[in-house]
């Protein structure tokens, strides 16, 4: 079984990172606003993992020694980190046209069942019709066998 993973607080991660508290809410509130989530607990504090401690180290980087704008930034962290919110998203893309095309396989199938009872239907008609000709054409054969 696997341990729970060990979270840092705010003020932690932010003493890690040497900048504000209030530094660390902003880079936070940037990855968030680009897809990226945290953890939080019971009182909607965040609870930092490793993973989030490199990605924000990461973001730092990029904001104040590359000097890549935080917006920017914030996306390339996203995608590099946080693969899996964008693959569940294309999944849950696929889940629905592949439900939305099952559905009209469906209808489609419930159609053509319609149609193949119809079909059965006025296959039995005509058998029935072929039977009372083929009667009819038994009795006027032994009516004509009997007059000769």
């Amino acid at each position: 079984m696997r341990e729970k993973e060990r979270t840092y607080l705010t003020h932690e991660v932010a003493k890690h990172l040497l900048v504000g508290n209030s530094t660390l809410r902003r880079y936070c509130v940037e990855l968030e606003t680009s897809g990226y989530s945290f953890n939080k607990d019971e009182k909607n504090r965040r609870l930092f993992s490793i993973t989030d401690m490199i990605a924000l180290e990461q973001f730092k980087d990029l904001v104040k020694s590359r000097k890549v704008r935080a917006e920017e930034a914030a996306s390339i962290i996203v995608k590099v980190n946080n693969p899996s919110k964008e693959k569940d998203k294309e999944i849950e893309n696929q889940n629905e046209q592949l439900l939305t095309i099952l559905k009209e396989i469906l209808e489609n199938q419930r159609k053509q069942e319609q149609i193949n009872q119809y079909i059965l239907r006025e296959i039995e008609s005509q058998k029935k019709v072929m039977l009372s000709y083929k009667d009819e054409k038994e009795e006027k054969r032994s009516l004509l066998q009997w007059l000769k």
